[in-house]
Order: C-alpha cells, then sequence, then structure tokens
C-alpha cells in the first residue's frame, strides 16, 4: 500500500519480506540479530548495548553541541546563503 505514494525509481529500492529466510537471500546471517533469524544478539540487547554506548560519550556529545563558527573570520560572505551556502560550480551533482 505504501508504494503507491512513492515514484517508481524509490519505490524499487524497497524489498518487503515475507519471512527471516527471505530476508536473510538479501543480508547475510551473521549481520541480522536473533529475532531475524541472526546470529547477532536480540534487538533489545543491541538496543542496551548502544544505550550504553550513548551514556559513556555524553559528555563528547554536549562538547560537540557546543562547538560553533566565528563567521567573523570568513573572508567572504557565503554566495546563495540559503542554508550554508556553497562556493565554486557544480557541472554536475550525483546524489544516490
Amino acid at each position: 500500500m505504501y508504494k503507491q505514494f512513492f515514484i517508481p525509481k524509490i519505490r524499487d529500492r524497497f524489498i518487503v519480506h515475507s519471512s527471516p529466510n527471505e530476508l536473510q537471500k538479501y543480508i547475510p546471517k551473521s549481520l541480522l540479530p536473533m529475532d531475524y533469524g541472526g546470529d547477532l544478539p536480540n534487538l533489545r540487547t543491541l538496543a542496551d548495548e548502544w544505550n550504553k554506548n550513548f551514556e559513556k560519550y555524553a559528555e563528547r556529545f554536549d562538547q560537540l553541541e557546543k562547538l560553533k563558527v566565528d563567521e567573523t573570520l570568513r573572508s567572504t560572505p557565503l554566495k546563495d546563503d540559503e542554508l550554508l551556502g556553497a562556493y565554486g560550480h557544480f557541472r554536475k551533482l550525483d546524489i544516490d
């Protein structure tokens, strides 16, 4: 049902699997959690590990949040400064 809202290029990138066995045709078992028939710990355990890491590095994340750019040191103003602006010319820009 959701596929009808996307253009064909995007719609074709979605693959809905009916079972973990079908999923393993595309993603190796070694990269999947137990919940999907894989070798990794279950999703709850993986989420808990991520949360522990976030807590471990919380102070560093706070420091990174406080970083700022001193725009007065910029030699010339940004051209086309809609958000951050861009220098130079782009003849072709490919985005996957």
